[in-house]
């Protein structure tokens, strides 16, 4: 799943940044909150080490970006995707869809 989360930001990335039209923009952004800690267990003399992730705020990804139409008008758009580091998947939770936090376009 994550082979396909950096796949997805590598061809947007790609896309959005490419040569063409001088007049749009496109921002990749996000948030990874992740934090590691050494668990003991009761009763159990062995340490491990655990990663968890969205401790103090859910991670995420995001690409936003506009386009100029001319005459004052601009296309935009956001795509944002909630992130599990500890798992290393997309969403909240498993059947949680891979643009389910934002996904949105609009003229300004």
């Amino acid at each position: 799943m994550i082979r396909s989360i950096c796949a997805a930001a590598i061809a947007a990335g790609a896309l959005f940044c490419s040569g063409g039209a001088t007049a749009q923009s496109a921002v990749l952004y996000g948030l990874l909150d992740a934090s590691g800690s050494r668990v003991k267990p009761v009763g159990v003399d062995v340490h491990y080490w655990q990663l968890d992730s969205g401790n103090l705020q859910r991670s995420f990804i995001g690409l936003r970006g506009s386009e100029d139409l001319g005459g004052g008008l601009r296309a935009v758009f956001r795509l944002e995707s909630y992130l599990r580091v500890d798992f290393g998947a997309a969403g909240r939770a498993d059947g949680d869809g891979f643009w389910a936090r934002e996904a949105s376009v609009g003229l300004s």
